[in-house]
Parts: C-alpha cells; structure tokens; sequence
C-alpha cells in the first residue's frame, strides 16, 4: 500500500463521496450557538469520538455518535465522516438470537477484515478537504513507550507513513500499523495537528486520553506496565492545547474528562457460571513480578460482581479461568492465573489515580483557557455509582450494567447508541454554559437500541452475559491499535 495507491485504487472504481447533509436538512436554522461559530467544526479525539461501538467500527455506528448529533444540534450542514460500508472493520459482535444454559444472549464476532480490506470499504476517501470528524481509534494523547519526558510523542503530532500506518513509535521503531489512522489522514505526511490547522476549525471537540490507561487496565498491567505519565500527560496535553488555542481561527473549544476506566461493564460483570464451581473458594493469580497470591471468594461475593481481598480485583476476560466444567485455571497455586487477567487492588488504584491526574490536567489547563469541559468522568460515575438503581436521563433510568444498563455497547468498552446520545448532551450543556448557547439536547428516545431479544427471566439484573461465550478478539484489535496486547 506504498504511497497510498490503494486511494487511488478506490478512486477507479467510483467510490462516491459522502455528501454529509442529509442527516441534518430537517433540522431548524433558528439554533442559537451563542458565541460558538458551528460553521467549521472539528473533533479530535479516539474510538468513542470516531463511533466505535461493540468491537468494531462501522456505519450504522458512526452515524450515531456524539459528534454527529452534536453537530445536529448546532445546526451543521455537510458534516463529514471518514465513513466504512458494510462490517466496518470486522469483528463487530452481534446476538445470534439465542441463549446460553444461564440465559444470556450469545454474542459472536463477525470476521475481522485486515487492514486492506479496511481501506476498501471506504465510503468517503475522495473528500477534497479534512474531515469535521477526525476520531481515530486507538488513538492515544502520549504514544506508548515514550513516556520520558524528553523523548515523549504525542499521537497529535504523529505522521502517517507511506504504508498507510501511524509513523514508528520511538525509540523502538515499531509501527502498530494502525489503518483507521491513515482511513482519518489520507495523505502520508499528515498529522491531527497539520490536517486542524490546514482547515482552521471555528469549535473544536476535543477528547483524548482514555486509551493512555485503558490499554493497561485491560492487560492487567502487563503490557503496557503502566499508564501514561502524569506530568507527561500534562506536558503534552499543555502542548497541544497551546497549538489549538494558537489557530488564526481562534476556535471555540469544549474538551471532556476521563471515564473510571476499572468501572466499565468488561471489568464489573459477574460470570454467572463461576458461582457454585469454586469449591475451595480460593482463586490463585501472579504478578506481574511472577509471584503467586490468592483471593478467597464464595457465592455471595461473587454474585455481587465484586471479589475482595484486600481491596476490590477485577478478572480480567473470565474466559480465561474456565472452559465450561468444573475444572478451572486458577484454583491451583501450581497453575494461577496469569497476570494479564487480574486487576489487582494495586493495580486499581494505579488505574484510578492515573484517571484522577489526568482529569486534573484537562480541567486545570482548560480552565486557563477559558474552555468549556463536558466531565463526562462524573456522569458516568454517577451512572455507575447508583448501581441497579442508575441515574435517570430525560426520565430513562440508565446503569452501568452489561447490555441491560443502556449505557455500554456489547463490548463492555465503548458506549452503545443511547450513550452516544448522553455523551452529546454532556458537551451540549457544556457548550450553553460556557458561551452563551441554547443548543436543543438529543432525545433519548430517538437513538436506536441493541438487537439483543428479550433478557431471559432466569436472570437478574447486572447479571447478563455469560463470558464464556463473549469472545474477547475485538477487544483485543481495539488494545492492538493502542499499541498494547491481550494474550
């Protein structure tokens, strides 16, 4: 794919470009944006900002993400998306219509697609200007293994290569060969920061930084070993924020915080087939030093979706401590569970206090700047923090729950079409408050729901999905994008 002919393949055969409008032709001219200029608008951000939804990112999703009904909202015309036909980029996980032996929906993974494949569904590659949405998956704000300060590269700044992938990650000279970054920059040579100044947005969306501690929250902190960090964090955060503030344009800019990351459904939700089949009530993990330690659990724990043993753990792709009988890895200290499938207290609270600095950084330096923050870090904990109980939006009551809360897509990452819907009004409230608007928030009735059937009676509430049969490959194309692995 050296120097992007694969384009000029797409060109040949006539792909039509997006014409982006047709979303919006109903929608009222009279918006009031207040002192935000919606005429040119821009997002930078990862995965949630592109649409990604359910292990894959496709279309259907696209459409309905944060920033296409943000720019609703605001009244935009002719916003467009680096939009992919058909699967998207494969692996998508869908419910087959039926159930497992504890009532749960069973989920499968459509065919992953290689990163050529990608390319060619493209729907919208001869767009001769930038693109207002320019969410990359697996986007992160610092890149991997450039945590020093002095030698740190932020994704802002990254080139894309003459074969379509980010450029080399310092100072191991590996690609992660991520096509959705050239799918989103087109032209080799190109940068997030380059593509924004070239097109001199009015309002920028701005949202990075989640992928800087997922990737090691979902490895169990073992690749990457730790999270971005917090002074790198700032630094390059100031950096790009400076950049940003500095455009001719002098765009309006609302940023938003980041999600508790061990709070999301992939990390919380109880496999229902271990209650009952620890008979020792003990399960064995190791460190990521190799050493070997043990949590003590009984039904009632476990049930609870929560194991204690000096502080809350999380198993991390429960797949992975059992194969349907009685026999598991883990109940021996002779065979434990590898670290990458434990989040261990300590581990926890790297995790956490890594969101917590991060945010701190965001709201400090967009305070200074006088921009607008959608904390979409509170929402979702108060989401989360109400249990089976939720918060009510627009009088929907939404939990954090897999699949029954609304809130989370089928991956247990990503946030389905209603939490789209909720992270577009997090930053319209934010863009009226901060400069003068009065943009309309998205119904929530409006945004379609998952395909899943009817939850079987035989389960209770927050109890959905039996891990076994959630395949854990999307979500390891998403951490392989970020630069990290899940074995």
């Amino acid at each position: 794919m050296k120097n992007m002919t694969k384009f000029a393949y797409l060109s040949t055969f006539g792909i039509l470009a997006f014409a982006g409008c047709s979303d919006f032709e109903d929608h009222k001219t009279d918006v009031n944006t207040g002192n935000a200029d919606f005429s040119k608008y821009m997002a930078i951000g990862n995965s949630i900002t592109a649409g990604y939804q359910s292990g894959a990112l496709y279309e259907e999703a696209q459409r309905a993400g944060y920033t296409v009904l943000l720019a609703k909202s605001a009244g935009v015309t002719g916003f467009e998306i680096p939009t992919l036909s058909g699967e998207g980029t494969g692996g998508r996980l869908k419910w087959d219509g039926s159930f497992s032996a504890s009532g749960s929906p069973v989920l499968v993974p459509v065919p992953a697609a290689t990163p050529s494949e990608i390319l060619l569904r493209a729907t919208n590659i001869t767009l001769a200007r930038p693109y207002n949405n320019m969410g990359v998956p697996g986007a992160v704000l610092v890149i991997p293994n450039t945590s020093a300060l002095g030698n740190a590269t932020d994704f802002f700044n990254v080139t894309v290569n003459s074969t379509s992938s980010d450029a080399v990650i310092a100072p191991t000279a590996l690609s992660r060969n991520n096509p959705l970054f050239a799918l989103t920059l087109r032209t080799p040579g190109s940068t997030l920061w380059l593509t924004m100044k070239a097109y001199q947005p009015k309002v920028v969306s701005f949202w990075l930084g989640n992928n800087d501690v997922l990737g090691y929250a979902t490895s169990g902190g073992v690749n990457p070993s730790a999270p971005t960090d917090a002074s790198v964090f700032q630094t390059k955060y100031q950096q790009i924020a400076d950049s940003i503030s500095g455009l001719a344009s002098q765009p309006k800019v609302v940023v938003a915080t980041i999600p508790d990351v061990t709070s999301i459904p992939f990390f919380t939700t109880v496999n229902v087939s271990l209650v009952g089949k620890i008979p020792s009530g003990k399960i064995y993990y190791s460190h990521s030093s190799g050493s070997v330690d043990s949590i003590y659990v009984d039904a009632a724990t476990l049930a609870s979706g929560k194991i204690y043993n000096r502080g809350m753990i999380t198993l991390i792709g429960a797949s992975a401590i059992g194969n349907g009988s009685t026999t598991f890895a883990g109940l021996a200290k002779a065979v434990p569970l590898g670290s990458q499938y434990v989040l261990d207290p300590a581990e926890i609270v790297i995790a956490k206090t890594a969101v917590a600095q991060f945010n701190g950084a965001i709201k400090g330096i967009a305070a200074a700047k006088g921009w607008a923050v959608a904390d979409v870090s509170a929402e979702f904990t108060a989401v989360a923090a109400g249990g089976a109980n939720g918060k009510y939006y627009m009088g929907q009551k939404v939990t954090a729950a897999f699949i029954t809360g609304g809130l989370f897509s089928y991956d247990g990452v990503h946030p389905s079409n209603l939490g789209q819907a909720l992270i577009a009004n997090y930053f319209v409230n934010a863009i009226n408050a901060k400069y003068g608007a009065t943009l309309k928030q998205v119904e929530l009735n409006s945004p379609a729901g998952m395909k899943f059937g009817k939850i079987s009676t035989q389960v209770a509430d927050g109890l959905v999905i039996d891990p076994f049969t959630l395949p854990v490959e999307p979500l390891k194309n998403m951490v392989r994008l970020m630069g990290g692995e899940i074995e």
